[in-house]
Order: structure tokens, then sequence, then C-alpha cells
């Protein structure tokens, strides 16, 4: 008995989750950037299969990334290179619990209930995105500027969703919902809503306790698309900023069984960071390395 009810919670859960479909988020990514960048840019980035420029890309990003989210980074893209860069939150973070955003909270009737609509200042999906778009801003070069903008597209769309700006929505509803959104966008459907009457439960014993229509449409995408297009025309005329480290592998012998790591800004060029990683001993100057060697790759992009 114990058993079954930890996997009905469990999928409960997973529908709280759901994201737009893949169809959708490769659409926007796509669109958006045919439209600020051009189809050229598009077809030499989206997606970048080359290895190469992958793992710069997660070390490029590490910082704002984080150690979770950057060791995933690395492994999903030393398993595979095919994953479209709409869909790195889903497929390599799996971050699908953030995306939500209960600014709006869309009740068409009835009283507001605090198990259908969460905290207005609880804006997970809306955060991730901007902090991806900031990230476009700053990136080192056109393609990496690109793989930050579809990701930032994915959370956006996301926070634009009334489908992730509710509480406890019964998970069949929404994956019929967004399902039906990818059919329609796949198929090219100019003019389309996808709807459903959808569950809600309570926050203790998961009773059936509310039903109401949500849904998305054809209207929702032109909304998100022409923000995403005049958002991306910003980021676009942003100055790129290449970042261009040196690691230098040195003893002292200044110091007795010491170790260090040290970092020096702009020594031969204006922008520029170097990395000491001094020992004693050779031993003492591979410890350190060891020690430090996440770190500091993380902050080289090496062109």
């Amino acid at each position: 008995m114990n058993r079954l009810v930890l996997v009905a919670v469990l999928l409960l859960l997973s529908g709280l989750c759901a994201a737009w479909g893949p169809g959708v988020n490769k659409r926007l990514c796509e669109d958006s950037v045919a439209a600020v960048w051009g189809q050229e840019v598009l077809r030499d980035c989206v997606p970048e299969n080359d290895s190469g420029f992958l793992w710069r890309f997660c070390d490029v990003n590490s910082v704002m990334m984080g150690s979770e989210d950057y060791g995933k980074c690395k492994k999903a893209f030393s398993r595979t290179y095919d994953i479209h860069p709409a869909l790195i939150p889903t497929d390599v973070f799996m971050d699908e619990a953030l995306h939500y955003d209960y600014l709006h909270c869309p009740i068409i009737k009835g009283t507001e209930r605090w198990w259908i609509c969460g905290d207005s200042s609880d804006r997970s999906a809306w955060v991730l995105a901007d902090k991806w778009f900031s990230a476009a801003e700053t990136a080192p070069d056109v393609c990496t500027r690109v793989y930050d903008f579809c990701i930032a597209v994915n959370y956006y769309a996301d926070s634009e969703s009334e489908l992730h700006q509710v509480k406890n929505i019964d998970n069949k509803c929404m994956q019929n919902i967004e399902a039906t959104a990818d059919r329609m966008v796949e198929s090219n459907e100019s003019s389309w809503n996808a709807g459903d009457k959808c569950n809600f439960r309570g926050s203790t014993d998961n009773s059936l306790t509310h039903t109401q229509r949500l849904g998305v449409g054809s209207a929702d995408i032109n909304r998100i698309t022409e923000y995403l297009r005049n958002r991306g025309v910003v980021i676009r005329d942003k100055p790129l900023q290449p970042k261009s480290s040196v690691i230098i592998l040195a003893n002292s012998i200044d110091k007795e069984g010491a170790q260090g790591l040290y970092d020096l800004e702009g020594v031969w060029k204006e922008g520029q960071k170097v990395f000491v990683v001094a020992g004693n001993e050779k031993e003492d100057t591979q410890a350190a390395w060891i020690e430090n060697k996440d770190s500091l790759l993380s902050g080289v992009n090496a062109e």
C-alpha cells in the first residue's frame, strides 16, 4: 500500500513541473534567432554540434550555472552533442520544478484559493529567464550568445503560460494541453487553442477540490515571440566580450612545503586574467593544481 501511495504522489508532482513541449520551445528559439540574427546564424549555431564549442559553453557559463548545473552540463555534453539549446533546461539541467511564475494567476471565476495560486513574488521561471538573457548580453561569441538566449526562451515561455502560474494542477491535464500545443505549432497552424478542464488537488490529502478550465493558444505564442524578438534585438547589439585567460604552473622557492593559488588581472593586456598555481616542490604544485583545477577550468575559455 505504501509503495502505491508513493508512486501516485510522484506522478502528481511530476505533472506540476512539466514545461511547454519540445516542439514549442524549439520553434520559439529558432524563429526568434532567425528574425534577430538571421538564417545564416541560425543554421551555423542551432544546434552547434562541435564538442569544443559545447565544452567551452559550459565553462563560460559555469559561475552562473553553479556547480550542480555545471556538472550536469559537462556530463551531458560528454555523452552526446545532439542537444538543442532550447531544451538544455529540461534535458540537461532537469530543473522542471523551477519552471513556474506565480505573479499572475489565471483565476477565471470564483474566489482566489491559496492552493491554486502561489505567492506572487515567487517567480522562478522569470528569474532564470532574465539571468540567461543577461548571460547572452555578455557572451564571448555569437553562438554562445544564441545558446544563452535559447535557454532563456525555455524559462520565459513557461513564465508566460497559465499552466505554470497555478499550483497543484493535475498532471494529465497539463500534459494533454501541452501535447496539443506542440502538435499545433509543428503543423504550422496559425490560429488555435488548446484547453481542458483541469483538476486541482488540496495540499494535504491530495483529494479533488476544484475543477477549472485552463489552456494556451496561438495568442500566447505570438505574445511570447514578440517579446523574444524585441529582447533579442537589444542583446544582439551588445558588444561581444571574449574571455582570455592563461594558466601558469610554477614552483615557488620562497615557501616551505607551501602551495597556493593566485590570480592577477591585466598582466599582459587589458581584461586578461592570469592564474598562478604554485608550490614549494613539484608535489606541492601538483596538490595545488588538483585542489583548484575545477574552479580554474570553469573560468577559462580556451579559444
